[in-house]
């Protein structure tokens, strides 16, 4: 990976010290924040792929961000898309004829041709198993939708992408067990692990699990590894904000769950960390927007006026 020149965006920087907020003038002294970097969106050739999650809710928001990801798509291209959980809020859906796969997917999303390989969250686990099969089965009748088994992997070109439930990952012997083998018999230029929940957050899901809760600790023990090993990138939403992360073992996880609503991503309280993390933060609304070529990955995050707020590589 390489680092460039930092950008202005206000940022946060997280140490085995605790949580700092970075300004836009700067840190001073030694700075673990995640540059900037400015590569140029182009269309030329690679995979190109919308990503985003906590989407479907319906609201003005959500269909700000979906006209900038048409925007976005028609300038640059894109290939396909990954919804990453939390398709329909609040409560997930109760059948393949629930009215609100129209009003809070096919509506918003109608003008991009796309098919979206769509993952579980949380919220959508409250319909409970009914409604978990019926996300699945509507991948039978969507031209867009395309969800084929609670997890499921699937190869576009030169990366093959690992779809998770993390809503049971971290105590399901046979998901766990599923992952760790496709990713050793991969053969693929890029490994992308696709997960609801992140494993690393400064949102407030990440400070409750630092501080008072267990799971995202648990997920992060049992993922974590994995990710690591076989070098993978890890996409996830569930916190309503965009963040890079790169681990200390150099692989880099995402966070992208702005797509339809945003939070502050840092609170008034210490997360103590036994690691150093790297990592550049943003609470406006947006999605990712992901090229893969033989070279690199190039990571960018726009928000919903149709700006480029923060670009990464992965070599």
């Amino acid at each position: 990976m390489r680092y460039l020149s930092s950008s202005s965006i206000g940022k946060v920087l997280l140490t085995t010290a605790g949580l700092t907020l970075l300004g836009c003038g700067g840190h001073d002294g030694a700075s673990l924040e995640l540059a900037h970097q400015d590569h140029v969106l182009t269309t030329n050739d690679g995979i190109k792929v919308l990503f985003f999650g906590d989407s479907g809710k319906g609201n003005d928001e959500q269909r700000a961000t979906a006209a900038a990801m048409t925007e976005h798509c028609a300038k640059y291209r894109c290939d396909f898309g990954l919804m990453l959980g939390d398709n329909i809020y609040p409560d997930g859906v109760t059948s393949v004829d629930d009215p609100q796969f129209q009003s809070k997917f096919e509506e918003p999303l109608r003008n991009l041709d796309l098919k979206f390989n769509v993952i579980l969250g949380n919220h959508d686990m409250h319909s409970g198993p009914a409604g978990m099969r019926a996300q699945i089965e509507y991948s039978k009748i969507s031209k867009k939708w395309s969800m084929p088994a609670r997890y499921y992997s699937f190869t576009e070109g030169n990366v093959e992408f690992f779809a998770l439930d993390t809503n049971t990952y971290r105590k399901d012997q046979e998901q766990i067990q599923w992952l760790a083998k496709a990713l050793e018999n991969s053969q693929a230029r890029w490994r992308v692990v696709l997960g609801h929940h992140p494993i690393y957050s400064v949102g407030d899901h990440g400070f409750l699990d630092f501080i008072e809760g267990k799971s995202q600790k648990k997920l992060r023990k049992a993922l974590e590894p994995l990710l690591c090993k076989h070098k993978a990138l890890y996409l996830a939403g569930h916190e309503h904000l965009m963040q890079v992360n790169q681990l200390p073992c150099g692989i880099t996880t995402v966070v992208a769950g702005a797509a339809a609503e945003r939070k502050i991503p840092y609170k008034d309280k210490i997360a103590s960390q036994k690691d150093t993390l790297r990592y550049y933060s943003t609470n406006e609304l947006g999605f990712g927007y992901a090229t893969f070529t033989d070279d690199a990955i190039q990571l960018s995050f726009i928000n919903e006026k149709s700006e480029v707020l923060y670009n990464y590589e992965i070599k």
